[in-house]
């Protein structure tokens, strides 16, 4: 069994695997964890600066490297706590504009690597900077870039104008003596888009090293965590859709390598390979979270999870599909001027993890929408009811993988969603049609509406699917950690479906499923045990050990209540 000391990625290795080989929690003393500390982001230092600074969900993990802790807040700042008491010992206040940021100061972690033996904290900022900072003072490093920065936007070969469209919400990925980073962009057309390039500098100068476009029109990002095979020097990109998202004349065909899983060789740029998981895409199908890495039978695997509720499984070194992959016909478009895929790839195995597209019966909620099998194209005059919707499926929080036995272990939510058909404002756009969300719409499937599936990679086969979420309410996001004990699941509050009052009547509050910490049997799926938290966690938990002490951190709240990173251990005996 291989063990894991540090959890020095946003993943805890760049393999993205989110395990951890510490065994000091387990199963059997889960009921002793108790609050050790807890630490509040300053996020409301900023947000008192002014009303512009916006406080999301808060999602950063941590990572732990050389025996401390390094985070980031919604705000891009970046802290260093020491890891028995949360306390900071320095906190980085990045020069933000707050007219610069454009996706709700959502920031979710950052990366480490030693240079002339320091190390190096390396962060994306939400205003589209890459800063390197001295881990043992925060202080930006000098050397890198212009005074420990650089400025994305005017690294770009098409830098574009609308400077509140572009932002950083992911940690970089660092290779060897690369740092790769992506960026957000807006996927509605407008004039100006900057673009959505994957650019690679140097480690130590911060000189540009080599940029990636995804789609031909340089529009498609990738906003998502990325992961990387350290030892033969590759790195996976998960790929978004080309802009505009819902509507294509303009960008006809298959759109290059948007929507697609691309390596890379991480210190030249140059592609290895690359498959498309969705061709022309009208659905807002981006690919949302990090590759993960296996291996299985001593072939080197990678795993990408998508919004459609699918896991597709290549070889990594060769890209060659591990199962099958089927081109099965879809629905064609009834838009002027669109001419969507006439197929769509199907993996055989694993089976799909989410429900997909309606059948000939659908609920009557469901009745007054354009519906129909999983990719059906936005239509004149009708609103969509897409299944999975945009928000998937899976999503950024991503899967974990079990090395011990190849286990893969998915989170992912029952979310439809309305789109309708749009002439977007000529003052802003040349487009001439466009896809707007509505929003997610619930009730129209049966529950769950949350649930996390194990597949075993050596075969493909599903083993178990575990209902962990709403059950006639709104669904809720997942994240997971691994151990070689159990599976930890940080579950969100939900609505858990009407209440009944106790002579049986309908309640007229529904109740609440408080958020929680869940211990889970990773071989049958089975909740051991739940652990209260004091807020909705908003990212995805990790777990070190300092001193003897093991702890799992996660962090919650945000919006309405304070961001904090709350930490877990276990109470002494009595």
């Amino acid at each position: 069994m291989p063990y894991f000391p540090d959890w020095d990625h946003y993943a805890a290795d760049a393999a993205s695997t989110k395990y951890s080989g510490l065994k000091q929690i387990s199963r059997q003393n889960f009921a002793r964890l108790k609050q050790a500390w807890a630490w509040e982001a300053p996020e409301r230092d900023m947000a008192g600066r002014d009303p512009r600074f916006r406080a999301a969900h808060y999602e950063s993990t941590p990572i732990f490297v050389q025996n401390r802790l390094f985070v980031s807040t919604s705000f891009s700042q970046v802290a260093s706590l020491d890891p028995a008491t949360g306390k900071a010992k320095w906190v980085y206040n990045p020069p933000l504009d707050p007219a610069s940021a454009r996706f709700e100061w959502v920031h979710r972690g950052v990366a480490a690597a030693t240079v002339g033996g320091k190390l190096r904290i390396y962060v994306g900022t939400v205003d589209g900077k890459l800063v390197a900072l001295d881990a043992a003072t925060g202080k930006p490093v000098a050397s890198f870039g212009s005074k420990g920065r650089v400025d994305l936007r005017l690294a770009r070969s098409v830098p574009g104008t609308s400077i509140p469209m572009f932002s950083v919400s992911s940690p970089p990925m660092i290779v060897g003596q690369t740092v790769v980073i992506g960026c957000c962009i807006e996927d509605y057309p407008y004039r100006g888009r900057p673009s959505g390039e994957t650019l690679a500098f140097d480690l130590a100068t911060g000189k540009l090293k080599w940029s990636f476009s995804a789609s031909p029109d340089a529009t498609s990002n990738v906003w998502a965590p990325m992961s990387a095979d350290l030892k033969r020097g590759l790195v996976y990109l998960p790929t978004g859709s080309a802009a505009n998202d819902f509507y294509g004349a303009a960008r006809p065909g298959n759109n290059g390598d948007a929507n697609s899983i691309v390596c890379l060789r991480a210190d030249t740029g140059e592609k290895v390979w690359s498959q498309q998981l969705v061709h022309h895409d009208l659905w807002d199908y981006d690919l949302p979270c990090a590759p993960i890495l296996a291996n299985v039978g001593g072939r080197p695997l990678v795993v990408q999870l998508t919004k459609q509720g699918f896991a597709f499984v290549f070889d990594r070194v060769t890209g060659k599909p591990v199962w099958p992959i089927a081109e099965r016909p879809v629905p064609a478009s009834t838009m002027p001027g669109e001419a969507a895929s006439p197929t769509q790839p199907f993996p055989t195995l694993p089976v799909a993890f989410e429900m997909q597209g309606f059948g000939g019966k659908v609920a009557r909620e469901a009745q007054k929408y354009l519906v129909g099998p999983m990719f059906t194209p936005i239509a004149p005059g009708q609103t969509l009811l897409t299944l999975p919707g945009t928000l998937g499926g899976a999503s950024w929080a991503g899967g974990g993988l079990d090395p011990a036995n190849n286990w893969l272990f998915v989170p992912s939510i029952t979310a439809p969603t309305k789109v309708e058909a749009v002439i977007p404002d000529p003052k802003v756009s040349d487009a001439p049609h466009a896809g707007r969300v509505l929003g997610a719409l619930n009730f129209v499937t049966p529950p769950p509406y949350g649930r996390i599936t194990a597949f075993d990679l050596s075969t493909g086969d599903m083993k178990w699917a575990t209902a962990i979420g709403g059950r006639d309410g709104l669904p809720a996001r997942t994240h997971v950690l691994l151990t070689p004990d159990f599976l930890l699941a940080a579950q969100e509050s939900f609505y858990a479906g009407p209440a009944r009052n106790l002579d049986g009547s309908p309640s007229s509050e529904p109740p609440v499923e408080r958020p929680s910490l869940r211990a889970i049997d990773k071989c049958t799926g089975r909740i051991l045990a739940k652990l209260p938290l004091p807020g909705s966690p908003g990212g995805a938990p990790m777990t070190y050990a300092d001193r003897g002490k093991q702890y799992i951190v996660l962090p919650v709240g945000g919006f309405r209540e304070p961001a904090r990173l709350v930490a877990f251990a276990l109470k002494p005996k009595p």
